[in-house]
């Protein structure tokens, strides 16, 4: 049995961060004032970062920060508590006008959570009711990408219950979207995730038994 991608590590140890490296994450955030949403944001991801969320600290970055925004006219409010299915479906009726993203996002309290967002970084988001006070840091994921993993997957979302080791070992240049790949190509990768891959690819050749 392959070890659990999220926390299990067969080198012995879990790719655990601390705040200081979750704080250069950060620094990756717009340098100009955050809304108070986008601040309480940040503090709350830093703090679950504490607890060793791989898929968290793969979000922090490999993702960016959007430009929350009222629903534009023209697209029509989704059901609750159906995010990643809303986003992937506006996202691919329109990929020349929507990238879909998935990471965190805060109205009250920061969650889970898939929405769409323009070409300028704008959020269009078609689930919550209060978009244009909310803050949202996830990845921009290729439509193609997106497309292949739901089909393999059967399920909406990329990350799912259990984010995968296939995602987190794609390259910047097969997952993010092409209006943003150049800026969070150029970011380091996280050492201790690479050196968790390696350790997981090996896994079947180094287990006992």
């Amino acid at each position: 049995m392959r070890p659990s991608p999220e926390f299990d590590n067969p080198a012995g140890e879990a790719p655990v961060p601390d705040f200081a490296a979750t704080a250069r994450y950060l620094e990756f955030w717009p340098k100009r004032e955050l809304s108070d949403a986008e601040k309480g944001l940040a503090t709350q991801m830093r703090a679950f970062c504490a607890f060793g969320l791989l898929p968290l600290l793969f979000i922090l970055h490999r993702g960016r920060l959007f430009d929350p925004a009222p629903l534009p006219a023209g697209v029509r409010r989704a059901p609750m508590k159906r995010c990643y299915k809303n986003a992937a479906e506006l996202a691919m009726a329109d990929p020349q006008k929507y990238a879909y993203v998935e990471g965190y996002a805060l109205s009250r309290f920061a969650v889970p959570h898939a929405w769409c967002v323009t070409r300028e970084g704008t959020v269009v988001d078609p689930t919550w009711e209060s978009p244009g006070s909310s803050a949202y840091c996830g990845i921009p994921f290729d439509t193609n990408f997106l497309m292949r993993t739901l089909a393999e997957s059967e399920a909406w979302g990329v990350f799912g219950e259990m984010v995968s080791v296939k995602t987190l070992g794609t390259p910047v240049s097969a997952m993010v979207h092409p209006w943003w790949r150049d800026e969070l190509a150029g970011r380091a990768m996280w050492p201790q995730l690479e050196d968790w891959l390696r350790a997981v690819d090996a896994w079947p050749a180094t287990a006992p038994g």
